[in-house]
């Protein structure tokens, strides 16, 4: 039996315009470049210039900012929020209880290094499966 193919082996990393391939729509369904590949599917190459690579690559930086966040500042609640254009709106609350939230130039230079150490390392994002309740009981900690 041969082994699955994932969608990141058999698609090329870059689009002719040497922009990085984030997803795939697989027979009309953007999915990961982890998901296995089944039977002969469609598959068109997702970069940002295409809105469901942009929005591939805006939820992949929230997820890793949020990340982040929760690692550098715990006691803080951290809000990725809608803004007019391309740009994120982030917000970083004092902890409850008491307490001061980090100042912007302190925020920035603890998250910056934090989120380009796994960017430059290349590090994947992982899909894991976990039931509503669980996933709620995880982001309440």
């Amino acid at each position: 039996m041969d082994t699955p193919r994932t969608i990141a082996e058999t698609l090329p990393k870059t689009d002719a315009a040497g922009r990085p391939v984030l997803a795939a729509l697989a027979n009309n369904m953007v999915s990961p470049l982890a998901a296995p590949v089944i039977g002969e599917p469609e598959l068109v190459p997702l970069t940002r210039a295409d809105p469901h690579g942009a929005l591939v690559h805006r939820g992949t930086l929230v997820f890793l900012l949020a990340k982040c966040a929760a690692k550098l500042f715990p006691a803080c609640r951290f809000r990725v929020r809608n803004s007019i254009g391309p740009a994120l709106w982030c917000t970083v609350d004092a902890p409850p209880g008491g307490g001061a939230a980090p100042a912007p130039d302190a925020l920035v230079a603890k998250l910056r290094p934090a989120l380009d150490a796994p960017v430059q390392a290349d590090v994947p994002t992982v899909f894991e499966p976990v039931a509503y309740g669980h996933a709620v009981a995880r982001f309440e900690r």
